[in-house]
């Protein structure tokens, strides 16, 4: 595989992550102002907003689905490296090649499970508890964000197997 064609699916992958990483804070924020304004109901009123758990259990879904992205590219899923260390340098590369492999085995296993939920919950029309919103589609697109990051990480198996090292945006040429 040419480094230019590992360098533009690199970009690539930077141009999706960096939305999914933005609604991942979106959502972060969304929860956190609803616990806020759930504990000063609390406080002031005595009383719980209880459309406050509806719309905290569909932004976490999102907040988690939208890390992966950006987790991927950025490598910073746990990696044991010891091993490497004691076998070398062109062990510890084999070994880091396929632990990235595994993760795009294990992302694409997560993906799967998501899809399935996602399916369940539009066959039986699921709805939010108080406000009687339906949770399909916030699963769907947590499906589709982690579909995303499997690609992604099969860039980062590539990149691994032919030796690049970690990248940032500084370092991709942008062709221009």
């Amino acid at each position: 595989m040419s480094d230019s064609l590992l360098i533009r699916a690199m970009r690539w992958s930077e141009m999706i992550s960096k939305p999914t990483a933005i609604i991942g804070v979106a959502f972060l924020l969304a929860a956190s102002g609803l616990t806020i304004a759930d504990v000063i109901s609390r406080w002031v009123f005595g009383k719980p907003l209880i459309f406050i758990h509806d719309l905290f259990g569909l932004s976490i879904i999102l907040v988690v689905a939208a890390t992966f992205p950006t987790g991927v590219l950025q490598r910073k899923h746990v990696a044991i490296t010891f091993f490497g260390t004691w076998l070398g340098r062109h062990a510890s590369r084999a070994l880091d090649s396929l632990a990235a492999l595994l993760t795009a085995v294990f992302l694409a296993v997560v993906a799967w499970q998501v899809t399935e939920v996602a399916m369940n919950k539009a066959a039986i029309n699921d709805y939010t508890y108080v406000l009687r919103l339906p949770t399909a589609p916030v699963w769907w697109f947590a499906a589709i964000i982690i579909w995303i990051s499997v690609p992604m990480q099969f860039v980062v198996f590539l990149l691994q197997l032919f030796g690049h090292e970690t990248t940032t945006d500084a370092e991709i040429p942008h062709g221009e």
